[in-house]
């Protein structure tokens, strides 16, 4: 299907209101929370290492350590689903390589 980047392009030119997120809010997930895990690990893998205290100073969010943002992260994908269209379909992996792209590139891989 081409670049990984063009997974969700495709998904939103179908359906511009498409939350992947949605499943995983709808049962109890924080949105904040996940972009301040999404900041812990993107902030750490490419301009850190950080301790939990330097980190929260500098980005002002409240401390949080690498790998409870990892397992923010982790609960989250286990709550992205397949993309059904009416002649294409797009694997809930394929969503995660994308929207996880930062963490490949900073682990070489998604570490769960």
């Amino acid at each position: 299907m081409g670049s990984q980047a063009s997974v969700l392009d495709r998904i939103r030119a179908e359906d511009p209101s498409y939350n992947l997120f949605e499943t995983w809010l709808d049962h109890g997930g924080d949105m904040h929370l996940l972009k301040r895990a999404m900041s812990r690990v993107n902030h750490d893998g490419k301009y850190g290492p950080y301790s939990d205290v330097e980190w929260s100073e500098i980005y002002e969010y409240e401390p949080m350590s690498v790998e409870d943002a990892l397992e923010v992260l982790k609960e989250a994908d286990r709550f992205i689903e397949d993309y059904d269209c009416d002649d294409w379909t797009i694997d809930a992996d394929e969503i995660g390589k994308c929207v996880w792209s930062f963490v490949i590139e900073i682990y070489g891989r998604i570490p769960w």
